[in-house]
């Protein structure tokens, strides 16, 4: 595992002048050359003369642009000016260069006469969204999906297409259009970032949207820094304050041995007593700091600020930090000096001892999502390891980073979480002041339940993890002993016609069982009824046509109707009911029950359209009155426990709301989807089909066009008890959309912009395709041959050859007869997404 150094240190600890000190050494003694990377060309400068006044004779270089807010990205003539400096024989040089172009370096030179050290500790991870609910279609074949993390897809480049990701991410020519991509491009490009589309993100582009007018076209992106990024150099140096709390660390543990530097040393790591006792903290309101806070209270928000800013200051000097989107108007009082939020190697500002800090700088919901599901990183860690640590450097640019001083020094943070965070992590001796009486607007009014004793311990983030790991792992054990007791379908049940004698409780109503094959389904004769009648089908087909004989039948009154259920109760086994939860041996199939929604039958097709299922009208079903009653019967390859049952309900409620429709209540501006929650349970038991009780030729349908456009959902089948979301298919149909002329023309022109594949990295490719089909763990054969089939895809191979390729793949894995068999879905599936 390779070593990293770390230097941490408080600000204002020295690390700095170690750092300096032992370059010096490195520089003149071992004759090594050092590459010192530091945030910004000031802070560089800063560095410069430090080192030049302690060490006239040091030969010190710096390489930077001439724009300080040049993209990392858009940097070549600064990444030629290094290669080229490097590339040279030196010793005993310094070269200092910034983050942004460290990050930009597709290679480098003579790394062995080198010593690398970064001066404070880069951004580990980031989001941004693209719109492109027309556009996407011209750049997706760029890319390829690795979808091996979950709910997330890592975005890679495809092969042969490395000069078109050097095109856009440099972008010369400053295309307009392809500014929008470049930082798209050039994440995915870079061998430091790996970048991760949610998979619902990627799988939707283009698709119609139900809860507005339009298609998806939300692209939303996630990045996350490498450590592959510093596999070149030998033993490398990050410098920075609470190194350990940082996100680069949180990252990256595990991944790397981290180790304190052996020669430089700060002062301190943690800030002594006589520090923190000169800084009070105070706060203005009790609710979390955050963008959305300060756009509902606006003009609030400014007045509470800088009431406090009046009352406790008066006319003293202060510094100021808020979101860009605030004007510099935001602060009335006279003596404020505004700096921005990221403060690092800022030295001039030692003359203040009052600072306002309101800038809310929390990631948004799905980063936050990101980092826990896809890296295990809690919300409460990722909040500590940027915003707190963004406001504490922010403070020690005043008179408290000067340890030799005596001066107080006042801060005032938005909330009071906030400042107890700082004193507890960082500053244990400060004081906390809060407003005699906090705005009505800022209160949290839930304080006081949040405040009750915990009657039991609280758990941390890895005992939550946990026990919900051992959750899903009793699910798992519970549906495999079934699925084994259930194999070959020898399964207790019950026939109308047969009369075979056996011993059951005579107090119960239930017909006699015997061992039969097929599938159950029970029946009630009424709501109210003790009896059920368990009837054995032969095979699906069988059960479908029943329920379309019952459609054909038209009563009076909705309760002359029989009740179906796909549990199989047994009465024995619980002394108090006949039908609940506790007598569920197993159930066979599920039923949905929508009353009152927005979401039709023809746009349940595009929610629900990887599995076999029908639907039917309810006998109130009213389409005069706006009233859309339906249910939606979903058959199962295999029986399912009670709490697997509960959980595929669930994962399909998550996939409708993930569609934009809401469950339980209307919201208004979304659609309401109707789906009845109270019918969760496996329990529960629906009328059969029959004909609608108003206007039956106009209220009354039985679909049943889904059952024979895909297969019979399978419970088993490994994707489905991971996928909470219930995605769709792995590729889908793009949705045909009229383009004008001009955008035919840009997109012609996009699409020339394409190099060509060479023959040797086609053969590269195919290859490892083909290892990564022999590979295969076993149950995921299915999803990985198509996984490469939508990957040779893209190479641009002809009919007979894809297919010829497809079968060698599939004579090199698990079960060769099974994958063959599977290969004309494939080809169908592909062939549609071209279309």
């Amino acid at each position: 595992m390779k070593t990293i150094y770390y230097v941490s240190g408080g600000c204002g600890s020295g690390k700095t002048e170690g750092a300096i000190t032992y370059m010096r050494q490195r520089c003149h003694i071992a004759g090594k050359n050092i590459l010192l990377v530091q945030p910004t060309k000031c802070l560089l400068q800063q560095t410069e003369d430090r080192i030049r006044q302690r060490y006239p004779d040091q030969r010190v270089f710096l390489i930077h642009g001439s724009d300080e807010r040049a993209d990392w990205w858009g940097q070549e003539p600064v990444k030629v000016r290094i290669m080229a400096f490097m590339q040279e024989e030196r010793r005993g040089v310094v070269l200092g260069i910034t983050h942004a172009a460290f990050l930009s370096m597709p290679s480098w030179k003579r790394v062995g006469d080198w010593e690398l050290i970064i001066d404070e500790i880069p951004a580990a991870d980031g989001t941004f969204q693209l719109n492109v609910p027309d556009t996407f279609r011209w750049f997706i074949g760029d890319f390829e999906t690795d979808g091996s993390h979950g709910n997330y897809f890592r975005l890679m480049r495809a092969i042969g297409q490395q000069r078109r990701f050097d095109d856009v991410a440099v972008n010369r020519e400053k295309d307009d259009l392809l500014a929008v991509l470049r930082e798209l491009y050039a994440r995915v490009n870079s061998r430091g970032h790996e970048v991760w589309v949610p998979r619902d993100s990627w799988r939707r582009l283009g698709m119609p949207r139900f809860d507005v007018d339009g298609r998806h076209g939300a692209l939303v992106c996630h990045w996350t820094l490498r450590p592959e990024l510093l596999d070149v150099w030998d033993k490398p140096t990050i410098m920075g304050a609470n190194f350990t709390s940082s996100m680069l660390h949180q990252l990256w543990r595990g991944k790397v041995n981290f180790a304190p530097h052996p020669h430089i040393k700060p002062a301190f790591d943690q800030y002594p007593r006589e520090v923190s006792e000169r800084l009070t903290i105070r706060y203005v309101s009790e609710r979390r700091n955050s963008v959305r806070l300060q756009e509902r209270q606006d003009e609030q928000f400014r007045a509470t600020i800088n009431e406090a800013i009046a009352e406790h200051w008066h006319d003293e000097p202060f510094l100021w930090v808020a979101n860009t989107k605030q004007g510099d108007d935001f602060v009335v009082r006279d003596g404020g000096t505004r700096i921005s939020a990221i403060t690092h190697g800022r030295n001039d500002c030692r003359d203040f001892t009052r600072i306002a800090f309101f800038a809310a700088l929390n990631d948004t919901p799905a980063h936050f999502k990101f980092l826990h599901d896809a890296c295990g990183i809690p919300s409460d860690i990722v909040h500590e390891a940027k915003t707190q640590e963004v406001i504490h450097q922010a403070i020690m640019r005043t008179a408290l980073r000067d340890a030799a001083s005596s001066q107080p020094v006042e801060a005032l943070v938005v909330d009071k979480a906030t400042a107890y965070q700082l004193k507890a992590r960082l500053f244990p001796a400060a004081r906390v002041l809060g407003p005699d009486a906090i705005d009505p607007a800022f209160v949290e009014h839930n304080m006081a339940a949040r405040e009750r004793p915990r009657t039991t311990l609280a758990m941390t983030q890895a005992e939550r993890d946990r026990k919900a790991r051992e959750a899903k792992k009793r699910l798992r054990e519970e549906q495999a002993s079934l699925s084994l007791l259930l194999s070959g379908h020898k399964i207790m049940c019950g026939d109308f016609a047969q009369t075979q004698e056996r011993h059951y409780d005579p107090d119960l109503i239930y017909k006699p069982e015997i061992v039969v094959p097929g599938i159950s389904a029970s029946f009630v004769p009424a709501k109210t009824s003790g009896q059920v009648l368990t009837y054995r089908f032969t095979d699906w087909a069988d059960v479908r046509e029943i329920m379309r004989r019952a459609f054909d039948l038209r009563y009076k009154a909705k309760d002359d109707n029989i009740l179906m259920s796909g549990a199989k109760f047994d009465p024995g086994l619980s002394p108090d009911t006949r039908r609940g939860l506790a007598n569920i041996e197993y159930v066979a199939f599920m039923q949905l029950d929508f009353d009152g929604g927005d979401l039709g039958v023809d746009e349940l097709r595009v929610v629900f359209d990887d599995f076999a299922w029908l639907a039917y009208n309810s006998f109130n079903n009213d389409l005069d009155e706006g009233q859309l009653r339906y249910r939606v019967f979903i058959p199962f390859q295999h029986p399912v426990t009670v709490s697997y049952y509960h959980h595929l309900w669930d994962a399909l409620a998550a996939r409708i709301e993930q569609f934009g429709f809401t469950l339980g209540e209307r919201v208004p501006g979304k659609r309401f989807s109707g789906l009845d929650k109270s019918k969760r349970t496996a329990n529960s038991i629906f009328y059969m089909p029959c004909q609608s009780r108003r206007n039956y030729r106009r209220n009354s349908f039985f679909d049943d066009s889904q059952w024979d456009e895909a297969r019979i959902l399978d419970p088993l089948d490994p994707a489905w008890p991971d996928a909470m979301d219930f995605m769709p298919e792995e590729e889908r149909t793009p949705l045909p959309v009229e383009k004008s002329p001009h955008l035919q023309v840009l997109e012609r022109t996009l699409l020339a912009l394409k190099g060509d594949r060479d023959e040797p990295e086609i053969a590269d490719a195919l290859d490892q395709m083909k290892q990564a089909c022999m590979s295969a763990a076993p149950g995921t054969g299915n999803d990985t041959l198509f996984r490469e089939a939508a990957k040779m895809k893209r190479l641009g191979l002809d009919r007979h050859e894809f297919k010829r390729q497809l079968h060698g793949f599939a004579a090199h894995m698990r079960h060769p007869q099974e994958r063959r068999a599977q290969i004309p879905s494939i080809l169908k599936s592909l062939e549609r997404y071209a279309a």
